[in-house]
């Protein structure tokens, strides 16, 4: 799915198809998690009713399962094979893909700029890449990023975390999406429930 949206990204008379490279911009963080990660990513979202599921969620679900699963190596690169259930990720590459991910859906936010899901897929994976730069316990709350790596009283042990040694970038990006978030609703002619359903789940990110 991926490959093919690839293709299709690269042709300016489809460019216009913003869902359809929204759906890429997914793909391409699915094929490199885990199995288990990758099916939550893919999960369809979900506003109405009782039952409301956004971007944040989708990604702060994934994150923490693979947290739960001490899948998030600091050294160990291990691409996704889906039905793998014991892959494990390198902190880098996770970053790498989310901040990949994170043009895609800009562009796709540049294209639709009232679109919500192209806005809240964009702030949410900057949101991911600087927890996961910060090196802290994902899913246990607000509390200071890591020690740098050379800090580490162990640097040879790939269950320890650090903060990254681009957080400070990851992490200005990160605000400078949250920003856009909350203007968002300026150029939307309607924000409505959708938006304040946003705000609300990206709030319940408690890192």
């Amino acid at each position: 799915l991926y490959s093919f949206g690839s293709k299709l990204r690269g042709d300016s008379k489809l460019l216009i198809f913003t869902e359809i490279h929204l759906t890429t911009g997914v793909a391409m963080i699915a094929r490199n998690l885990p199995s288990y990660a990758a099916e939550i990513i893919s999960r369809p979202l979900i506003q109405y009713n009782q039952t409301q599921q956004s971007p944040f969620d989708l990604l702060r679900l994934a994150l923490t399962a693979m947290e739960r699963k001490k899948a998030i190596k600091r050294n160990q690169r291990m691409t996704s094979y889906l039905g793998d259930e014991e892959d494990m990720i390198e902190v880098n590459f996770l970053i790498e893909t989310l901040n990949k991910a994170a043009e895609i859906f800009y562009d796709c936010v540049e294209r639709d700029p009232t679109n919500l899901d192209c806005m809240s897929w964009y702030v949410a994976v900057r949101t991911g890449a600087m927890i996961v730069g910060s090196g802290i316990l994902i899913g246990s709350g607000p509390c200071l990023a890591a020690r740098p790596d050379y800090l580490l009283e162990d640097a040879t042990n790939p269950d320890l975390r650090c903060r990254h040694s681009d957080y400070s970038n990851l992490r200005a990006a990160c605000s400078e999406a949250i920003r856009e978030l909350i203007s968002w609703q300026n150029r939307a002619p309607h924000p409505g429930q959708g938006y304040h359903y946003a705000i609300k789940s990206f709030l319940e990110w408690d890192e």
